[in-house]
Order: structure tokens, then sequence, then C-alpha cells
């Protein structure tokens, strides 16, 4: 009966601390709202006086919040392409859908909050699509199929 915690509360504790540092000053923030299918991204952007930046989701680091290397860029593209990746520190607070959903979400958070801190930052993120908000939805079930398109097994005899 061995516990492995003291990686967990030494990383949350670091965590916790870079938050508070941000939250007790009051430290002007821009914020963003990405959607994308049922996820919701709330994105507040910080400048940073160090040349750091941190990306914290949900108040876990990127890469424990997003396994994968190819979600992490989908998270850090929109500050990518400006190169404005260690003048920000990024905050974001995700709600609903699965973890791609939500990669994208919080790019298109991070987006609207760099729009908001340099409107002239508009034209190269829409030139990289990055501003546009995917519409597309699950279709709905309907009666008389066994998903949203599925119908049942045709027999010839």
């Amino acid at each position: 009966m061995v516990k492995k915690t003291t990686k967990t509360k030494t990383k949350t504790k670091t965590i916790k601390t870079a938050l508070k540092k941000t939250s007790s000053v009051k430290v002007k923030y821009y914020e963003g709202i990405g959607r994308r299918k049922s996820s919701i991204a709330r994105a507040r952007i910080f400048l940073t006086e160090d040349n750091k930046s941190n990306i914290i989701i949900n108040n876990k680091p990127l890469k424990d919040y997003l396994p994968t290397v190819n979600l992490q860029r989908i998270v850090e593209e929109p500050l990518n392409k400006l190169k404005l990746k260690d003048k920000f520190n990024v905050v974001i607070k995700i709600i609903g859908g699965g973890i791609m959903s939500q990669a994208q979400a919080s790019s298109l958070g991070i987006a609207r909050a760099l729009i908001k801190y340099d409107s002239n930052l508009k034209s190269i993120l829409k030139l990289h699509k990055l501003t546009t908000r995917d519409s597309r939805q699950k279709e709905r079930k309907h009666i008389g199929k066994h998903g949203a398109r599925r119908g049942q097994q045709w027999s010839k005899r």
C-alpha cells in the first residue's frame, strides 16, 4: 500500500501558486469564449514580464490535461502563428464535450482573446482560419432509425 502522491501534490501546489500570483494581484487580462460541438472554453490571457508561457486548463498544465502532442498544438496554434507564445500566460476553463472539441474550443477562445488584446491581429488569425467557429453539431436520432441516419437492414428475400 505505497501511495505515489508526492508528484501530484507538488504539481498541484505549483499550479495553485501560479494561479494565486495572477489572481491575487489585480492583473489586466483579455478574455475570449470559444465553442465547438458541446464544449465551451473560457480563455483568459495575461501579459507576462518574464519570457515564460504557461497554459493552464482546468487547473492542470496543458501537457497533463491534453496528453497528445496533436491536441497541444491545436490549443497553442493561435499563439504560434502570431509568434506570441512567450508573451502570454493562458488560463482556460472548459466544460462539456470530448478532448478534441475542447482543444478546438480552446483555440478559438485564445484567438478571440488575442483579438481583444490587439484588433490588428484579426487579419492574420483570419488568414489562418482561426477565428471561424465550426458550427457543426451532432444530428439527433430519428424515429424508426437506429441512429441519426442508419436505418434497418434491408432483406431482398
